[in-house]
């Protein structure tokens, strides 16, 4: 189905984000488009944190394909620990070190209850690195089994082994999409595994401990893997919307001849539904002055619609690419 886009690289950015966005809700950290959107075009705010840190799980995930698709990469704990670095670039975090494995005991569960009530201790910090080189090996060395069952199982030790002080589950999560890119299973990454694990988040977790708890690994596995097959009917769908409405758009701008700009402006519009100006002239590399008069084409096309009501520092909202990339939090408080 993205064979048939003119640039599919689009719909890669706008998958990439959602995938940033959901996982980053499975830890509650939530940041609406728009946020994200300005963050990006302006890395140098204080404010906004949650969207940064959105962001920052975006960047990472863009790092880790490049890195094997494009540099030919293993999944190296080098490469992991750059990812970490990636993502907590700039984060105000607890953890005291950042792109380097753990160096003190961590635990899951409230802080409150302390370490002898934890729900689950991961291994001591002098264990990290042998355990990371080992499950790098594993990746690297092909395992016999298919590559969505080993991409299950090294999600598990991934998160059991826990290398970090700050960000184990968005980054496993992004390996996800990295370790299929890299075996092939994903051409391109236009695939949100995290959608099911957010929807399930209680079964999620409670599938990886049953795997230390009682070693019953087809739990985990059978989870895993209607998590994928619910990811790719999601992406089927979203596909065919986003290509459906991104023909409409261009068939409508073509019909009143506008500009190659323009164009460029409305393929931007599916990474960033919500828009001000000043990021509409960054995107076509005008002044605002121009930037505001093809945002004014857009309007009247009733592409984009304007939600401030203010005569300055507007925002404009394609509402329909907006609910076509958009995903809601089921919830917004867990215990663990």
């Amino acid at each position: 189905m993205t064979d048939a886009l003119p640039d599919p690289s689009i719909l890669v950015r706008a998958f990439i984000r959602r995938e940033a966005a959901v996982s980053s809700y499975i830890e509650d950290t939530f940041a609406g488009y728009e946020d994200i959107g300005l963050v990006e075009h302006d890395r140098r705010s204080s404010e906004r944190q949650q969207a940064r840190e959105v962001y920052n799980a975006e960047l990472a995930i863009e790092y880790g394909i490049e890195a094997v698709k494009s540099h030919d990469r293993d999944i190296s704990p080098s490469l992991v620990k750059e990812m970490h670095g990636v993502l907590l670039h700039g984060i105000d975090t607890d953890a005291e070190v950042v792109g380097d494995f753990r160096k003190k005991p961590v635990f899951i569960g409230k802080r409150s209850l302390g370490h002898r009530n934890a729900r689950f201790v991961p291994p001591p910090a002098t264990f990290v690195p042998q355990l990371v080189a080992q499950l790098s090996d594993y990746l690297s060395n092909q395992p016999r089994c298919p590559p969505l069952i080993a991409t299950a199982l090294a999600h598990y030790q991934f998160e059991t082994i826990h290398p970090f002080e700050d960000g184990n589950g968005r980054l496993g999560r992004a390996l996800i999409l990295v370790k299929l890119c890299r075996d092939g299973c994903l051409r391109l990454p236009v695939l949100n595994p995290s959608l099911f694990f957010e929807l399930h988040r209680e079964e999620y977790y409670d599938s990886l401990l049953t795997v230390s708890q009682t070693g019953k690994w087809f739990v985990w596995i059978e989870f895993f893997l209607r998590g994928m097959v619910y990811a790719a009917q999601d992406a089927l769908e979203r596909v065919g919307a986003m290509r459906d409405l991104m023909s409409e758009y261009r068939r409508t701008l073509h019909r009143a001849r506008t500009s190659m700009l323009l164009m460029r402006l409305l393929d931007q519009l599916f990474i960033y539904p919500r828009i001000t100006i000043s990021m509409a002239s960054k995107i076509m590399g005008i002044t605002k002055e121009a930037a505001r008069k093809h945002v004014a084409r857009l309007v009247e096309a009733g592409i984009l619609i304007e939600v401030t009501g203010l005569a300055s520092q507007r925002i404009f909202v394609a509402k329909k690419i907006l609910d076509t990339v958009r995903v809601t939090p089921t919830r917004r408080n867990r215990d663990v």
